[in-house]
């Protein structure tokens, strides 16, 4: 109450790559909401994107029989590696997981793995690179025709926890995200190219 609306204003380059101004307005005061919403729906997994270091803290102090999953996005300049311990899911790109680690992305994702269940590196037109228990591999991403790639790493996100809630095994979980964020980027704007889940499964069904 008596809050700004948080807003984003999108400036897209003429590749379909884009840069981001962004009031995060009500969204910096989540912290004791995002919390008790999360306790009273019991969800399977909990998702926080570009959420700020207090709800972050708040959730992972507080998280119950739910997986948290985190994608850091802009808010990683105020968080620190151990703020992740603990999470079952971390989605991240190479700048914000070298940003966060201090190392060279691969080297800083090795170093997250040992303390979260799996850990994602989004790696725009190179694909995803996914470490789990030990092992670690790369998917290419799909070659489509990039119209605008605000969202990509939203749509990389929910298409690879959709995947996770209904237990497909990590390949399959990339594969999902990888194809969700490929969709996306056909179209302009941030929600346009969102894909349904049988759009998806038939974007998989034809890049099999």
């Amino acid at each position: 109450e008596g809050v700004g609306t948080g807003t984003v204003c999108v400036i897209v380059e003429g590749d379909g790559s884009r840069r981001m101004l962004a009031y995060r307005g009500a969204n910096a005061s989540l912290e004791g909401v995002a919390a008790e919403g999360a306790e009273a729906a019991a969800p399977a997994i909990v998702q926080l994107c570009n959420a700020g270091a207090d709800v972050l803290r708040s959730i992972m102090k507080r998280r119950g029989s739910w997986r948290v999953s985190v994608d850091p996005g802009g808010s990683v300049v105020d968080l620190d590696r151990g703020d992740l311990e603990g999470a079952g899911i971390v989605l991240l790109n190479e700048s914000e997981c070298e940003t966060l680690t201090g190392e060279g992305w691969r080297d800083g994702a090795r170093a997250l793995s040992k303390s979260a269940g799996i850990v994602v590196v989004k790696r725009g037109a190179s694909g995803a690179h996914l470490l789990s228990a030990g092992r670690e591999f790369t998917l290419p991403a799909y070659r489509v025709d990039v119209q605008d790639t605000t969202g990509a790493g939203d749509a990389f996100d929910a298409g690879f926890i959709a995947a996770c809630s209904k237990g497909f095994a990590d390949v399959e979980c990339l594969r999902w995200g990888l194809a969700a964020a490929a969709l996306k980027i056909q179209s302009r704007g941030a929600r346009n190219g969102l894909a349904t889940e049988a759009q998806l499964r038939d974007f998989l069904r034809r890049h099999d």
